[in-house]
């Protein structure tokens, strides 16, 4: 008996052990999880113009703008349910690539 509880508190500390070890490599590597802020869809294409400006895009027709590094996002919504590609010649003037079960759509700002 006394082997079983040892056998136990040893299996339930390796177990506790894991997530607090992912954790400190998280921590040291500077990644910060940040999911579902400041959306929880899946994104499926991002743009980096510069260093700057970024653009993504995803699932429900999501479009997402940052022109700070990524800091902060600006979030909106396309007709399009999944988009799957952003190219941008500027940070007015962007292309995005989606469809829905039916047809295939080519999106522009």
């Amino acid at each position: 008996m006394f082997k079983m509880r040892v056998l136990c508190c040893a299996c339930f500390l390796i177990v506790a052990a894991v997530p607090v070890s992912a954790q400190t490599i998280n921590a040291t590597s500077g990644w910060v999880w940040q999911n579902p802020w400041p959306q929880g869809n899946n994104l499926n294409g991002v743009f980096l113009l510069d260093s700057r400006n970024i653009f993504a895009v995803g699932d429900n027709g999501r479009f997402m703008k940052s022109s700070d590094g990524g800091a902060t996002w600006t979030v909106d919504n396309l007709e399009s349910p999944i988009l799957k590609s952003i190219f941008c010649t500027n940070t007015n003037t962007c292309i995005a690539l989606g469809f829905d079960h039916t047809r295939a759509g080519v999106y522009q700002t």
